[in-house]
This record gives C-alpha cells, sequence and structure tokens, in this order.
C-alpha cells in the first residue's frame, strides 16, 4: 500500500469523512469495484451464440491484373506444294468445314474427270455376263443332247470345247467386275487427292493471320492461315501459394475488364468464368503459382490481350478510382512482364 503525504491525510479530514475515505483507500480496490459488472445485469443479459454474433468472412479471392488469350489458336497448313489460288481475308469469321485456302488444281481436275467416267463405265462387265449365258446355255444344250434318245450327237473333245468357252466366259465376267471396282478405286482416291488442294477450317472462328496470297507458292507442310475460337477465351492469372487452397479446378468465378459496346463507349463488365487448371510448380523469386480460367465470349466483347480482374468464390467488388486504368488497359509484351512480377490480391 503506497504512503500519503502529511498534507494530503489532513487536507481529507478537513473535507469530510467520506472525502477521507474515498482517498485512504487503495487504488486497486476502487478500480476493481468500478470495472465489476453488476451480477443481476450479468444474469439478465441474453446469451448469443458465437456463430450469430461474429460470423466468418466469405472465402473470395480477388486476383488483379488477369490477361486473356486466344484458344485453340491453329496453323492450317497445305498437304501439297502449289500456287495458291484463292484464300479468306484476315479477320474474317469462319464456320467448320468452310474452305479457307484453294490451291491451283486444273490438272488434278481433269484427271479426276476421266477417272469418274471410267467408274462409271460398266460395258464390259454387261458384254461379259451376256456372253457368260450364252456359252453356259451352249454347254447345257450340248450335254442334253448327248442325253437323248440320239446318244452321242456332240463328241467328248466338242463337249470339253463348250464347257472351257463356258467357264471362260465366268472368268472373264469376274475379270470384268474386278477391273469396274479398281476403277471406281481410283476414282476415289482422285477425290481425296483433289481434297488435298483444299484448306479447310476444322472449327468455328476467326481468321487472325495469312501467309500467303493468291499467286504465291506454298509448299506442303507450310501453313496457309492462322484461325482461333473466340467464343472462350483463357485466363492467365498467378496467386501467392499460400492463397492456393482457394483455387481448385472447376470453381466459378467473375472475370471484370472494361470493353468496347456496340456504341462504342468503354464500360466495366463481368464476365462468368470457370477456373480450369491450378498449377503445381511454384516460381522460386516470386513464390507464386499459375493458374487458367476459361472466360465465355458470348457477345463477342472480349478481346486477346485485355487486362481484369477475376473474383473466385464472390461477386465482384466495386472497382476503386485507383484501378479503373488497369481494368480498360490492353497488356503488351512489357505489362506481361509486370503482371507476372507483381499481381495484387486480396481475400
Amino acid at each position: 500500500m503506497q504512503r500519503l503525504p502529511r498534507w494530503a491525510v489532513v487536507t481529507a479530514f478537513a473535507l469530510g469523512t467520506p472525502v477521507a475515505a474515498w482517498l485512504l483507500t487503495p487504488a486497486g480496490p476502487r478500480l476493481r469495484a468500478a470495472q465489476s459488472p453488476d451480477p443481476e445485469a450479468v444474469a439478465a443479459a441474453p446469451v448469443v451464440p458465437r456463430s450469430e454474433s461474429s460470423p466468418a468472412p466469405p472465402r473470395v479471392l480477388v486476383v488483379e491484373r488477369c490477361r486473356l488469350q486466344l484458344r485453340d489458336g491453329l496453323e492450317l497448313a497445305s498437304e501439297q506444294t502449289a500456287v495458291v489460288d484463292r484464300v479468306v481475308k484476315a479477320g474474317q469469321r469462319v464456320q467448320a468445314g468452310t474452305v479457307v485456302g484453294q490451291l491451283r488444281d486444273q490438272v488434278l481436275r481433269r484427271a479426276f474427270a476421266i477417272a469418274e467416267r471410267e467408274a462409271a463405265n460398266d460395258i464390259e462387265v454387261r458384254y461379259s455376263r451376256k456372253k457368260a449365258d450364252l456359252d453356259q446355255l451352249k454347254y447345257e444344250r450340248a450335254l442334253k443332247a448327248n442325253q437323248g434318245e440320239l446318244g452321242h450327237i456332240v463328241n467328248d473333245l466338242d463337249l470339253r470345247e463348250l464347257r472351257l468357252a463356258a467357264e471362260q466366259s465366268l472368268l472373264q465376267l469376274e475379270q470384268a467386275e474386278h477391273q469396274l471396282e479398281l476403277n471406281r478405286l481410283r476414282r476415289d482416291e482422285q477425290a481425296e487427292l483433289l481434297q488435298t488442294y483444299q484448306v479447310v477450317a476444322p472449327l468455328d472462328g476467326v481468321v487472325t493471320k495469312i501467309h500467303a496470297l493468291p499467286g504465291e507458292v506454298v509448299r506442303e507442310g507450310e501453313p496457309l492461315v492462322e484461325i482461333a475460337n473466340t467464343d472462350t477465351l483463357l485466363l492467365h492469372g498467378e496467386v501467392p501459394v499460400e492463397r492456393r487452397h482457394l483455387l481448385r479446378t472447376g470453381l466459378e468465378a467473375v472475370f471484370t475488364v472494361g470493353v468496347t459496346g456496340p456504341d462504342g463507349r468503354r464500360r466495366l463488365r463481368d464476365f462468368p468464368a470457370r477456373i480450369t487448371t491450378v498449377g503445381v510448380k511454384v516460381e522460386p523469386l516470386s513464390g507464386k503459382l499459375d493458374f487458367t480460367a476459361e472466360v465465355e465470349n458470348s457477345e463477342d466483347l472480349l478481346l486477346d490481350g485485355l487486362v481484369g480482374r477475376l473474383v473466385v468464390g464472390g461477386t465482384s467488388p466495386d472497382t476503386p478510382a485507383a484501378g479503373l486504368g488497369d481494368l480498360f488497359r490492353i497488356d503488351t509484351p512489357a505489362a506481361s512482364r509486370n503482371h507476372s512480377a507483381s499481381p495484387r490480391l486480396g481475400n
């Protein structure tokens, strides 16, 4: 207990007994009495469960500066060495099965026309069938003549010759049918060869690049056009390794980016996305790992290189004014390096 000065004690008794009792009481009991709650008030206070009083925050992951990239980009190569006859224009939208490039094939078309006529010619087959029927009839009548009342009208040598002629006719019929089948196969071969002079789009998409113009020579295996599917774009981002538990393949997400509408104005839009892959390799310097997502482009507003924000596990939060510039920009090689170096994250 701390000892009070003499002047303090004299002053307290001069002011009165209650004041002296309060001043002479130690500070510790006074504080404990002031801080201790009323027992009756504590008993009357309702008990609130922990889950109702302080709900757990949602598990939301916000990844900044995610970059869009075209998916299913293909280089369509030529199967023959020939001169380009015609080719589609860059930027043209094509459907699967559309001929995007045609090589000169006039000589091959003439060869195909000849093969088609030969495949349709069955004169030899029809003649051989009629001759076989006639020779078989001659042989059968000779046999019946020898079996009649008059006896052996046709000698054995002539009968053998008639039998040989009938068998020969049957073999000639088989040969004619075999030759006709070969002609049809050659026709099909010419048709397949003719198709190799065409470059066909294997999927719906947009022609992004032309490698050879009409009149130029393209060699076998060289690309003629490039095509990409814009219905769904790939989204690339990076997260710290300690945030990996918030990512999982198949999770739904929202991608926010600035796009140009039909009226020519730029505005922020939300697009549905879905996590497709989560990386398993951590970069040693940054301590981050890559992930990819698919973003639907049903309105054809998203472009390759756009940079925006991805929200996983919740709706897109309000965009702060300081971040509007990043959502309205298009990625460049320098921006890609900055993107891989320092993406901002939140949860």
